[in-house]
């Protein structure tokens, strides 16, 4: 391989890890149900490319924290700040300390309502 291709490949290495570690927002704001919907299918989605599980292990994990911010706020037609990158983190953490979807969807919903996923996020 010549120097110049090592170089190139080089840099799309850099750019594409790049790519990784931006494709999470720390803050987005939501207020409808498709938004949420949205925002939270990234979460998992990140979830699944960063932190080694399977879509089987991670697929549904937010949908007990879907329900309670759209019955508390969005499906009230209030504004919802989400935490995304902090969520990914918290559901990493839990799925390697064996927790199930069932409980780490509760604990998203009480570190929501207690305000640890905004300091987790700053």
């Amino acid at each position: 391989m010549t120097r110049c291709s090592c170089l190139l490949l080089l840099l799309a290495l850099l750019v594409s890890s790049q790519a990784v570690f931006s494709a999470i927002k720390s803050t987005v704001d939501v207020s409808t149900i498709k938004e949420l919907e949205t925002a939270l299918s990234k979460v998992e989605d990140e979830t699944i490319a960063t932190s080694g599980f399977d879509k089987k292990r991670v697929f549904g994990i937010t949908f007990p924290y879907q329900g309670h911010v759209a019955k508390t706020s969005v499906g009230q037609g209030k504004k919802h700040t989400l935490y995304p990158a902090a969520m990914v983190k918290v559901i990493t953490d839990l799925l390697k300390q064996g927790k199930d979807k069932k409980e780490i969807g509760q604990i998203l919903v009480e570190y929501d309502q207690n305000g640890k996923l905004a300091k987790i996020a700053h």
